[in-house]
């Protein structure tokens, strides 16, 4: 998918508010089901006692019909939120980008952002605001964490620099 130009970017504002209104929307959505299927599975026990020695395993499915959803719309509010943290890093508006691909970080790195995407982008705007020994960590991490082709430009970034210096090294 392209990046929109960046004439046509939102605010961060818009941004964070349209974040906020996404995930909102999937508690929201998970609310309902859990009411839906604590109601469904009571009825059901009603119903049919018999099923009562089966009421772990009602639990479990009610469990997977709750959360599955969740997590797939949380991972689709997190994957705009890397796709506008590139567009933001790609027409240098740097804090915007950082302030934006923050909460990529800890168990949400772990869960939305497992390739790295979101992680090296990020790295890119702290080099963009000249943060360079906290790009170099977050270019180290997914190194080290992330997947292809993530983890090959992550490791071409932290060798970048090594270059840059020994050519320098060898002028002097």
């Amino acid at each position: 998918m392209k990046n929109p130009p960046p004439n046509s970017l939102p605010t961060l504002d818009a941004a964070k508010r349209e974040l906020l209104k996404r995930e909102a929307r999937a508690f929201a959505w998970m609310l309902l089901r859990l009411v839906s299927v604590a109601l469904l599975i009571t009825l059901l026990l009603r119903a049919a006692p018999a099923l009562a020695s089966f009421r772990v395993v009602l639990d479990a499915i009610g469990g997977v019909l709750i959360l599955a959803p969740l997590f797939t719309a949380l991972g689709q509010t997190f994957a705009w939120r890397i796709q506008i943290g590139k567009a933001f890093a790609d027409a240098k508006r740097f804090a915007d980008a950082d302030a934006l691909l923050l909460p990529l970080s800890g168990l949400r790195a772990t869960l939305f952002d497992a390739r790295g995407e979101g992680r090296f982008y990020r790295a890119i705007a702290l080099h963009g605001l000249h943060r360079d020994a906290d790009a170099e960590t977050l270019f180290r991490d997914v190194a080290a964490t992330g997947r292809d082709p993530w983890h090959e430009k992550a490791q071409a970034e932290l060798s970048a620099p090594q270059a840059v210096s020994s050519t320098r090294k060898a002028k002097a």
